[in-house]
């Protein structure tokens, strides 16, 4: 009884390192997609934040997405910073997140600095998690 009850425990603890080491190399790739995304907005890099951006979004949203971040570029030096991560769902190559994030002016004409709430929906594209579509909860102007 001893050694049967031994090897389910061991058993339940290799199915349970599996899920989470698994979970956990997502949970770290999602991370460095949106520390990254927000670098790229600090480095005005506008080709490393349309590579974060998922290929396969309609081809309007893309090029909106591409302009309005050209503008922002073009307009203000901006401080963005990450404040909280929850990772609500990861299934297969698909992931819901919630990201409040905070965006400051450092340079340029008059701009609400603020504090958002923003769900993205990522999906995995070539093994690599992309921004697939993004919705924001709720904003709180800092100014």
């Amino acid at each position: 009884m001893a050694k049967k009850l031994f090897f389910l425990v061991i058993i339940s603890l290799l199915f349970t390192y599996g899920c989470i080491g698994s979970g956990s190399e997502d949970e770290k790739q999602i991370k460095e997609l949106l520390y990254s995304n927000i670098e790229s907005i600090n480095n005005e890099d506008l080709s490393a934040y349309m590579e974060s951006v998922h290929p396969e979004v309609d081809s309007e949203s893309y090029n909106f997405t591409e302009k309005m971040m050209m503008e922002i570029f073009e307009t203000y030096d901006m401080s963005c910073k990450i404040e909280k991560i929850d990772i609500i769902k990861i299934k297969e190559d698909e992931a819901t997140v919630e990201v409040v994030q905070t965006c400051k002016k450092i340079i340029g004409p008059e701009y609400n600095d603020n504090k958002g709430t923003v769900i993205h929906k990522l999906k995995k594209y070539n093994g690599e998690w992309k921004f697939y579509e993004s919705k924001l909860k709720s904003v709180e102007y800092l100014n």
